[in-house]
């Protein structure tokens, strides 16, 4: 596997100019043995753009880590502002509804895939909220190869459909030597999200009920894409475009 030195990537990326999902991302997770990414908003679907490389981190044991805020009803901020249900609470529910809408529309392997993914450990996925029930709408991200380097990217995008194909979008990118401050600020700001050490935010693991629904939909194995030529299907596990 090439590293990401080798890559012939640029310093941005701009949706009149590039598909941004096929010449950066896939190009970039191509070289990478871990993904971190901070986003406003996640929907699971947009995988499916970057499916044949998932399929790769799967064979390598890569690591996938996003941190994301979850999708919530007015009805939900307002009982959680009037103490009628804790916060951990409303998001369990609402993580799990989504899941329970999502089942109702599949015709592939959606869910057996994040089941596996999150099993072996591939997937991991932590969610943020503000402690004064604002939105957390930032939008980093962080390749890592397996020769040390890294490539840094921040920008409109969420990581959804929408960010990454239907809306016109625009990231910049940071790799070259000269970048080390951005990049391993970058590096530093999600590491301090995923500890929860971040000023202002609560960062939880998913919980426990949501991922233990999630591996119901476990099947003993994963159907190939690679002789079918087929991408992988992933179904939305929070959904805002």
């Amino acid at each position: 596997m090439s590293g990401l030195k080798n890559l012939d990537i640029k310093f941005k990326y701009r949706s009149d100019l590039d598909t941004i999902y096929r010449d950066f991302y896939e190009k970039c997770l191509r070289c990478s043995i871990k993904y971190d990414r901070a986003v406003g908003y996640f929907t699971s679907d947009s995988l499916k753009l970057i499916a044949r490389e998932l399929e790769n981190f799967i064979d390598r044991n890569g690591e996938i880590r996003i941190v994301a805020n979850p999708q919530l009803k007015k009805e939900d901020i307002d009982a959680i502002e009037k103490g009628y249900k804790a916060k951990h609470d409303v998001i369990t529910a609402a993580l799990l509804d989504t899941i329970e809408v999502t089942t109702k529309n599949l015709e592939d392997e959606t869910l057996n895939v994040i089941a596996w993914l999150i099993y072996k450990n591939i997937l991991k996925i932590k969610i943020a909220y503000s402690k004064n029930n604002c939105i957390y709408h930032e939008k980093f991200g962080i390749f890592y190869d397996d020769f040390g380097d890294k490539v840094v990217f921040s920008g409109s995008a969420n990581e959804t459909i929408g960010g990454l194909v239907n809306n016109f979008e625009k990231i910049d990118v940071y790799f070259e030597d000269h970048e080390k401050t951005r990049i391993d600020d970058a590096v530093t700001d999600f590491n301090n999200l995923w500890d929860n050490c971040t000023a202002g935010l609560e960062i939880i693991d998913i919980p426990k009920a949501v991922r233990n629904e999630i591996l119901t939909y476990k099947k003993e194995s994963i159907k190939s894409t690679k002789k079918k030529r087929k991408k992988l299907v992933l179904g939305n596990i929070n959904c805002k475009h």
